[in-house]
C-alpha cells in the first residue's frame, strides 16, 4: 500500500489515494511530502522530499459544528456565552507517485507501441 506523510499548514497527514480529508488550513493549497512509502521500502525527507509528488485538489469546504464557549465570574453576575463554528476545507488526494516513476511508466507505453507498429 502506497501512502506519504504530508504537511498542511500547522498539521500532518497520512494520506492514500483516493482519501478526502478536512483541514482547518485556509492557506493556498500546498502540500510538504515529509515521508513516503510503498510497499518495498520507507523514505524519510531532511525536512522534505523532492522528488515524490502528490497531487491533491479541493473539493469543497464546509464548518464543524458549532462550540459553546461560556465564561463565568463567581459573586460579580458576569456571565457570557457566545459560539464558534470553524472553517474546513474538504480536500481530496488524487495521486501519489515519485517524479522518476511517472517518466518510466511514459517510456514503457512509448516503448510498447512502438514494438506493436512493427
Amino acid at each position: 500500500m502506497k501512502y506519504a506523510i504530508v504537511r498542511l499548514g500547522a498539521s500532518q497527514f497520512k494520506v492514500v489515494e483516493g482519501q478526502t480529508l478536512k483541514s482547518t488550513c485556509t492557506e493556498p493549497l500546498e502540500l510538504a511530502v515529509l515521508a513516503f512509502c510503498d510497499d518495498r521500502k520507507f523514505e524519510f525527507g531532511a525536512p522534505t522530499l523532492s522528488d515524490v509528488l502528490v497531487e491533491a485538489k479541493i473539493v469543497g469546504e464546509e464548518r464543524s459544528s458549532k462550540i459553546r464557549v461560556a465564561r463565568f465570574r463567581a459573586k460579580s453576575r458576569y456571565r457570557t456565552v457566545y459560539g464558534h463554528r470553524q472553517q474546513l476545507r474538504l480536500i481530496k488526494i488524487e495521486k501519489i507517485s515519485r517524479v522518476g516513476e511517472a517518466a518510466r511508466v511514459k517510456v514503457k507505453k512509448v516503448v510498447g507501441k512502438d514494438n506493436a507498429s512493427k
